[in-house]
């Protein structure tokens, strides 16, 4: 268990120090740019990406309180549901599976880029930190908890 969680940290890490290094490739102007009309620039994508992560960070810590609060040992391993398994699958191939994204998670386009990486960098250390916060717990028996956060949430 603690692997899988180290392993979330290091991908939260990575991911800094890619947009990290992107950013340093060249001009801020490269980084607003769009490649097609239809897609969006590398600063939308870290926009999206942010409001995700501040949408996702409630429900992270409602989900770390109720397995606080379950008071079980945790699992050797945890293991995903079909759901986990297909969101995993549709964010390691890139491309392959599009879906459109909900009207709050639509970038506006109007933050400058190296705001965007500070925030963006912000929420990954947060991120991590849930992350850390989960270690022992059993997480795994919280889906009906954060399910409803998100049902609330979207009525």
């Amino acid at each position: 268990m603690y692997l899988q969680l180290n392993a979330v940290v290091a991908d939260l890490r990575s991911a800094e120090r890619r947009l990290r290094a992107l950013r340093m490739s060249g001009p801020p102007a490269l980084l607003t740019r769009r490649p097609a009309p239809e897609r969006w620039s590398v600063a939308e994508c870290v926009a999206h990406l942010n409001l995700t992560s501040t949408a996702m960070l409630p429900l992270l810590r409602a989900g770390i309180e109720e397995a606080r609060r379950l008071g079980r040992p945790t699992s050797a391993r945890y293991r995903r549901d079909v759901i986990g398994w297909l969101l995993w699958k549709a964010l390691v191939t890139p491309g392959r599976f599009r879906t459109k994204t909900i009207a709050a998670l639509v970038p506006s386009g109007d933050q400058p880029i190296d705001a965007l990486i500070a925030e963006f960098e912000r929420l990954q250390a947060e991120l991590a930190v849930c992350t850390r916060d989960a270690t022992d717990l059993p997480i795994d028996r919280v889906v009906d908890t954060v399910m409803a956060l998100v049902r609330q949430r979207s009525s």
